[in-house]
């Protein structure tokens, strides 16, 4: 079991994009730390505990659907494999072009958070 500790702004470059020269395996990171984020602000505040975010988990032998959670809109992201174990947060997403909540706040006024 690994845990892991992600500031997503870390994975980034100036404008908010992943990095074309970044080494191959924090692209990897990038890419899963960025889909987790889209998949988890998509359903947020709609979620009642955890979502399947559809990705799987990259562990080696593994492949497990990841689950991803968000419990205030101004918390860290937190994800996790139910097989393997590894498990994550991920932080400073909001606002990056992965986030989704100010759209669904703005769409659903009833259901805005604070923030």
């Amino acid at each position: 079991m690994s845990s892991y500790t992600s500031n997503l702004l870390h994975f980034l470059d100036k404008d908010g994009n992943i990095p074309q020269d970044i080494h191959p395996e924090g692209k990897k990171m990038a890419s899963f730390l960025t889909s987790v984020v889209d998949k988890v602000s998509a359903s947020f505040p709609f979620i009642k505990t955890s979502i399947e975010t559809g990705l799987k988990c990259g562990k080696k032998n593994c492949q497990e659907d990841i689950i991803g959670a968000l419990d205030n809109i101004n918390q860290p992201i937190h994800w996790y494999c139910m097989k393997c174990g590894d498990n994550g947060t991920i932080s400073d997403w909001k606002g990056s072009q992965w986030d989704h909540s100010k759209k669904i706040a703005e769409d659903n006024p009833s259901k805005k958070q604070a923030g």
